[in-house]
């Protein structure tokens, strides 16, 4: 194990012959030979200041670059927690793969009487499986999520959603009903980061529509009532919220990040695919805005593993 301090003022740093401006403030790193150069442990990230530093309210929260799979900043990113209603991004990847999109189901009195009624479905409606999506991805329907699971039968449903998160490799995961209302809905946010992941590169229609503000069909309309969707660069995602849970957030966004070439002196701002989760968080919206307030204002990318990780 090797540590560095690199001193204020713009320096470059020579690593494997290419050369790196580095911002002005002073960075702590360290540099992980793992026992020989090629097991050399590397980051394309580097930071002004600790992600430590940022007043964050949330129990558990994970950044990563979906583009490269690094973790940026974290922390308790596998301790199982509640996850509430990012149960549904789940609920509405299983509900595509057991029922049809025009498949016409039945809102049931059981359905109906589950808690809440941001959904508005009434006894005896019957709308298809593409339009009660959306309930159940902008308004978060817990009527929605357990109408799909029974129209497949919800015993299958619910063990569809538990084999799925397996195959997907969300190893500490498990769904014991379909809208997150259970406590015992639980994950870790480097599963949710896996999730969001599969979502974007294979089922992106589901994330498209969480982007919506809101859908009407006929006389009713849907709001979205995640107020994270509003913000600039937002790609898609899920909020939820139960007592027990807390607050919490699957999220990608495309965030400005300082990039620095390797083949120039040139610093520029480009915008980098990451997946940003919450969980146990008493300010959704404050933290997600003091992430990225942090990557975007200390976090430099080098476009290429730079081989050091930050200590402070």
């Amino acid at each position: 194990m090797r540590y560095f301090l690199i001193g204020g003022g713009l320096v470059a740093l020579i690593i494997l012959g290419i050369i790196f401006l580095l911002p002005s403030r002073p960075l702590v790193y360290r540099a992980d030979l793992g026992g020989s150069e090629e097991d050399f442990d590397v980051s394309s990230y580097i930071f002004q200041k600790s992600d430590k530093t940022i007043p964050l309210s949330a129990g558990a929260y994970l950044v990563t670059d979906l583009e490269t799979s690094e973790k940026v900043v974290s922390k308790n990113e596998k301790k199982v927690l509640p996850i509430a209603s990012l149960t549904k991004l789940m609920t509405a990847l299983v509900a595509q793969e057991l029922l049809t999109p025009d498949q016409v189901i039945t809102v049931s009195r059981s359905a109906y009487n589950t808690y809440g009624n941001t959904g508005r479905l009434r006894v005896g409606e019957k709308i298809s499986v593409k339009d009660i999506f959306y309930p159940l991805l902008l308004s978060s329907s817990n009527d929605a999520a357990e109408v799909l699971a029974e129209a497949a039968g919800r015993e299958k449903f619910l063990a569809t959603m538990n084999a799925r998160a397996k195959q997907i490799g969300l190893t500490d995961t498990f769904f014991a009903d379909p809208s997150g209302l259970s406590p015992a809905n639980t994950s870790t946010a480097a599963d949710l980061v896996k999730l969001a992941n599969y979502l974007y590169r294979y089922r992106p229609e589901i994330l498209a529509l969480t982007r919506e503000k809101e859908h009407k069909i006929g006389k009713r309309t849907w709001t979205n009532l995640n107020n994270i969707s509003l913000m600039p660069n937002y790609l898609g995602g899920k909020n939820g919220y139960t007592e027990e849970a807390n607050r919490t957030l699957v999220s990608i966004f495309q965030v400005p990040i300082t990039s620095s070439s390797t083949a120039s002196t040139t610093v520029e701002k480009k915008s980098r695919l990451l997946a940003l989760v919450l969980l146990q968080s008493n300010d959704r919206k404050g933290d997600t805005r003091g992430l990225i307030n942090y990557l975007t204002r200390y976090t430099s990318y080098l476009g290429g593993k730079n081989g050091f990780v930050p200590i402070i």
